[in-house]
């Protein structure tokens, strides 16, 4: 095929211009006719024929013409993909070393750029994460978006709402009367032990007992093996369990025979194990060890035992307000059905009601997902800041290289040429810029999971995966094109810039305006930043503050649990509790040794019925309250002080069964009567009754963040035979206790090792667990508190120093662009403190627009702290204050260096430029 000719032809080979496939296919069609009508001529020449006759005669000869051309246009295109994708990659790579020389001809400029978007891209990143792996992401489950949690609401008589589970009854008429739910399950959690033998210690494990519908539910199959079955389920002597993946390994190393073994569990019987559940099968808020199963009957009569998480799965297209308004209606049907379970009375008082969140929802809760959404706005304006710093650089180099531009417009460059290699710079730095993002967001997570508090939920699954590296690298192409796109108004400059080194080289006005509009712009997200975590900072003083009830200092806690099967009863138990406080307060610098049932902020004072013989009170009310058992010496390790007489191993032994109220119980049904001398009365219907001997200073006992407890402290003490007849013979034997010791000179390893020793020495089968200071449990409590302030400190502190970076660097520029007008200024007399008051005065109107502005934004903005603070208001105005005088003040400070050059200015020189 010949080359065609022409002047187009001409110029494209010259210039190496792009083809196209429309000016390729006009080409390959004139080339066709050339060819055809060369071969009519020549019939019509040689051989006489007429000009139709050769037409004919040359197609013929010729072929399929049609055919032929399409064959040659498949072959053209083709060529042309691949001189595009050639020409493509030339262009990148050739762009690509133009921006690199580029950058690197600028290190101040390229490395301060990299590292501030860096720090704000990798902060960025690093919340995502947490939030996309805790609050975005559906749960481990299939069908996750159709699981459901179905807990039980009841109106404290302290004020406020409490929620609380589902009973066993509930169970059977879910599962099978539920108009919107396709399955149902019910699981309760539990710690118990396993007994040492010569290869293991005695342990503490993670129990539950589960309805054999969980596996279904969860989509949970055995790795060996099987799981409950239904009539496992309702079997009233079988002894099944399965064992988690890890505990498999752990215990037993991985035996492939352990289906058909036996293991021993302190709280009572061995069981057989029947299956291992696969690698990362867990409920939803716990990780469990062993899995029991939960004897369930429906012939048992219901109880108002609200002590069962209970999860559903929806039918395809219901909706969690659906299943809700269904679980309401087979509520009121179920206490209608047992009105000796749920009496009229009860449900007035409590105001007793179904509560349906989503799965997720309910293990992530409201808290936690508003602090993970505030913490991510924080981070997202630290971002916003660090950009508005780059894009200040950006337009100071733009400035820089108007010069340059101009020179390349008048070689003969166009727009689209400079636009694509300005762009190619800015995506270059965001490129390097989102590298550098990626390595600090995975050290700032692997940071941040080290000092997140344990109780936020899902922190095993935070890592950083591809989603968020797409994030990182979506935000920085997006900043890089922002970026490349600045320069376009400078493209085109007249070249007359050219002609003079010192004239029209002054900013434009746009440019000048941008400038303080991205400094404006950087100051208020700062003020919204630095209220944000005033507030917080404020309220966490509060928190530290608050009266706890109880003196945390020098307490050390620690958890036992002593085995069912040789401490079964009461009679068992008691020795044993009171030999270990004896031996516990032997040691030296031990003043008291206590133990309770229910330690303060571990999240268990929940509701019991209690009859109490205040005044008003009928025969049959009972009110619901915490009841907590505690052995003598309690009240004092825990440095609580007591109005009345404490109960002593004494009046253990004797049967005397004192009890102590809290000053809330005491306020609430005595009043201005003391209740000393007065009875309470646990486990309506009537139960043996306790005399009142004291009254217990108020305290926290679920959080700081909660209602002071209503509790009532009962005594271990010898069960009556009605207790015993109705309840058993374990009946408040009090097996699971925390062991509260008060020792504010011991060193806390020299003294739990030495417990540890005695506990050894006593009963090498009972395990010690959860050891801690009592200051660390009330620490952890306001963990969550903490975690948001400090991350909100941190960004705020950023944000102040971008922003102060940025009030210098403008300040800086203008003193550079009036450094003629000062030197004038100076030579006709003006004093050096007046230039300083009229630069410093320059930054001061530009904070405090900035400031103004963000003022107003936080007003609004700091509402959405209201359930994260504590005591404090969102619109404090103390704060707000503050804050603004805040950033007054580094205002100045950022504009201390400009006023000094500008007082350096050699008067003469500046008239000389």
């Amino acid at each position: 095929m010949n080359e065609p000719t022409g002047a187009w032809a001409t110029l494209r080979r010259v210039f190496r211009l792009p083809q196209t496939r429309r000016r390729m296919r006009a080409e390959l069609d004139d080339e066709f006719r050339f060819h055809l009508e060369g071969r009519i001529e020549e019939l019509m020449e040689r051989e006489g024929l007429a000009r139709e006759q050769a037409e004919y005669e040359a197609r013929r000869r010729f072929g399929d013409f049609d055919t032929y051309r399409q064959q040659v246009r498949n072959i053209d295109d083709s060529m042309l993909h691949r001189r595009s994708r050639m020409e493509l990659l030339d262009t990148i790579r050739r762009e690509t070393n133009h921006a690199a020389r580029a950058l690197l001809r600028a290190p101040s400029f390229s490395l301060v750029a990299v590292i501030t978007l860096a720090l704000g891209l990798g902060a960025a990143t690093a919340i995502f994460t947490l939030l996309d792996r805790v609050v975005l992401r559906p749960l481990p489950y299939p069908n996750a978006d159709r699981l459901i949690h179905i807990g039980t609401l009841w109106r404290m008589e302290t004020g406020g709402t409490d929620e609380y589970r589902i009973s066993r009854g509930q169970y059977f008429y879910f599962k099978h009367e539920s108009a919107t739910m396709s399955d149902f399950a019910l699981y309760d959690t539990q710690v118990s032990i396993v007994p040492g033998d010569g290869d293991h210690p005695a342990e503490r494990v993670n129990t539950v007992e589960s309805s054999a519908s969980v596996f279904s539910v969860l989509g949970i199959r055995p790795e060996l093996g099987h799981v409950f079955s239904v009539d496992e389920e309702r079997a009233q002597n079988k002894t099944v369990a399965l064992i988690s993946h890890d505990y498999w390994q752990r215990r037993f190393g991985g035996d492939p025979g352990i289906v058909g073994r036996r293991l021993q569990l302190g709280w009572g019987p061995s069981v057989e194990i029947i299956g291992v559940l696969p690698h990362g099968a867990n409920l939803p808020d716990v990780k469990a060890d062993i899995w029991t199963r939960n004897q369930l009957d429906p012939n048992d009569k219901p109880a108002n035992n609200h002590t069962h998480h209970g999860i559903g799965v929806l039918k395809p297209g219901v909706t969690v307000a659906m299943a809700a308004a269904d679980v309401k209606h087979m509520q009121a049907l179920f206490v209608a059905a047992h009105p000796e379970v749920y009496p009229a009375s009860f449900m007035t008082r409590t105001g007793m009601a179904m509560h349906v969140t989503s799965l997720r929802d309910s293990i992530v809760g409201e808290s936690v997902v508003r602090a993970f959404w505030l913490l991510f706005a924080a981070v997202a304006f630290v971002l916003l800041i660090a950009a508005a710093n780059v894009a200040n650089l950006f337009l100071l180099r733009i400035d820089a290289r108007r010069r340059e531009v101009a020179v390349r417009t008048a070689l003969g460059a166009g727009r689209g040429e400079l636009a694509v290699h300005y762009l190619a710079e800015s995506l270059m730095l965001g490129g390097v810029a989102a590298v550098g993002a990626i390595a600090l967001a995975y050290g700032l997570l692997h940071g941040l999971l080290a000092i997140a508090p344990q109780s936020l939920p899902r922190l095993d699954e935070v890592t950083i995966g591809w989603r968020s590296v797409t994030f990182c690298a979506a935000s920085a192409i997006a900043f890089g094109v922002v970026f490349g796109l600045l320069p376009l108004g400078s493209i085109g400059v007249d070249v007359a810039v050219l002609r003079d080194a010192g004239r029209g080289l002054t900013t434009s006005r746009p440019r000048e305006l941008a400038r303080r509009a991205l400094v404006l712009t950087q100051i208020a997200l700062a003020v919204v930043l630095l209220s944000g975590a005033a507030l917080m900072l404020k309220s966490f003083s509060r928190l530290r503050h608050v009266q706890l009830g109880f003196n945390p200092v020098g307490v050390q806690t620690m958890t036992l649990i002593l085995p069912a099967s040789k401490y079964l009863t009461y009679q068992q138990v008691e020795p044993f509790w009171r030999d270990l406080m004896r031996r516990v307060e032997a040691l030296p610098s031990v003043t008291h040794a206590g133990a309770t049932n229910n330690l303060p902020f571990g999240g268990g004072f929940g509701c019991t019925s209690v009859a109490t013989e205040a005044a008003g009170d009928r025969p049959a009310d009972v009110h619901c309250m915490s009841m907590v058992f505690v052995t003598p010496g309690y009240f004092e390790a825990m440095g609580v002080k007591v109005a009345g007489t404490l109960p002593t191993w004494s009046s253990v032994e004797a049967g005397a069964a004192p009890v102590i109220v809290s000053g809330v119980v005491a306020r609430r049904f005595w009043k201005d009567v003391s209740p000393i001398g007065h009875v309470v009365e646990p486990f309506n219907p009537r139960m043996p009754q306790f005399p009142i001997t004291g009254i217990a200073e108020d305290m926290y006992g679920n959080g700081l963040r909660s209602p002071l407890v209503d509790a009532i402290y009962f005594p271990i003490v010898p069960p009556s035979d009605e207790l015993t007849a109705k309840f058993g013979p374990g009946s408040w034997a009090s097996r699971y206790m925390s062991l509260v010791v008060r020792a504010p000179n011991a060193d806390p390893g020299a003294l739990v090792t030495a417990i540890r020793q005695i506990v050894t020495q006593m009963d090498p089968q009972v395990p010690i667990a959860d050891v801690q200071s009592m200051e660390i449990i009330v620490a952890q409590s306001m963990a969550d508190t903490s975690f948001t302030m400090s991350l909100l400190l941190i960004a705020a502190t950023i944000a102040m120093l971008l922003s102060a970076v940025g009030i210098y660097g403008v300040i800086s520029y203008i003193v550079g662009q009036r450094r003629v007008e000062i030197g004038i200024r100076l030579a006709l007399g003006a004093q050096v403190r007046e230039v300083s008051r009229l630069i410093v005065g320059q930054s001061l109107v530009l904070a405090t627009a900035g400031i103004a502005a963000g003022v107003m934004v936080a007003l609004a903005a700091t509402r959405f702290l209201g359930s994260l603070l504590f005591e404090v208001s969102p619109t404090d105005p103390t704060v707000l204050g503050g804050t603004a005088l805040l950033l007054l003040v580094v205002a100045v400070a950022a504009s201390v260096g400009p006023t000094r050059r500008a007082a350096r200015i050699d008067p003469v020189e500046a008239m000389r430029q």
